[in-house]
């Protein structure tokens, strides 16, 4: 159990995320398929401990955010500037 706030959840199985993010490309493809983008760059960062969750970073993780940063930047810079609305 996770404690957020007032009510508890169990924690659900990691890889649903991964699923449900599948299937709202899959749906936006059918749905939207002139409004979706031809490619999706996905950034993440693993996390050491799973089953305590704090509000704090452990130091791996916050030691990484900068370079992630950097390549998302990176991303960004090197994308196709017309293709990116706002």
């Amino acid at each position: 159990m996770v404690n957020f706030g007032m009510r508890k959840r169990v924690l659900s199985n990691p890889y649903i995320g991964i699923a449900l993010l599948a299937t709202g490309i899959e749906i936006g493809k059918k749905l939207l398929a002139e409004q979706m983008p031809k490619e999706i760059v996905i950034f993440a960062v693993e996390v050491e401990e799973v089953t305590k969750f704090t509000e704090e970073m452990t130091r791996t993780v916050e030691e990484t955010i900068p370079k992630v940063v950097n390549l998302v930047l990176g991303e960004v810079g090197s994308a196709d500037t017309n293709a990116i609305s706002v």
